[in-house]
């Protein structure tokens, strides 16, 4: 058996209504990408700051290397909520930098000792496990149906 459907309307109305999906999807992708980041931050250790400081969400570009290292006068044993709100607007103010239109986004850290801390409290993991929630509710908060 075949379904055919038929779509009533002009050309332009149906360019209009691709449009509109294609910024909400756009939309979706932002607020989900938001929440993901604000859980990355959240299940961020610190010491010196230097890791919760430098995630970012990016385009990815095929080679990626860390570069960032603890400055050697880097007070230790600082307390988490020094940088939670730096982190987040830092990594918002990414994701408003970037074009949400692709499917590469990558979210990481440019920490040279970022691995060895994704190994001891799998940061990314654990907001990777959070992402399909996130995904579901933001979708069914603008209306998107299952």
């Amino acid at each position: 058996m075949q379904v055919k459907a038929i779509l009533a309307g002009t050309r332009r109305d149906l360019a209009a209504m691709v449009k509109q999906y294609e910024a909400d999807i756009t939309e979706l992708k932002k607020r989900a990408l938001q929440q993901i980041v604000a859980q990355v931050v959240n299940y961020s250790p610190v010491d010196t700051g230097t890791y919760i400081m430098n995630h970012e969400v990016r385009l990815r570009s095929g080679s990626f290397r860390s570069t960032v290292t603890i400055p050697k006068n880097a007070l230790r044993g600082r307390d988490w909520s020094e940088f939670e709100q730096a982190a987040v607007a830092k990594l918002f103010a990414d994701i408003e930098a970037i074009d949400l239109s692709k499917d590469t986004i990558s979210i990481r850290n440019k920490s040279t000792h970022a691995a060895v801390v994704e190994h001891n409290e799998s940061v990314y993991a654990l907001a990777r496990r959070e992402a399909g929630r996130i995904i579901r509710a933001e979708a069914q908060a603008m209306g998107f149906k299952a």
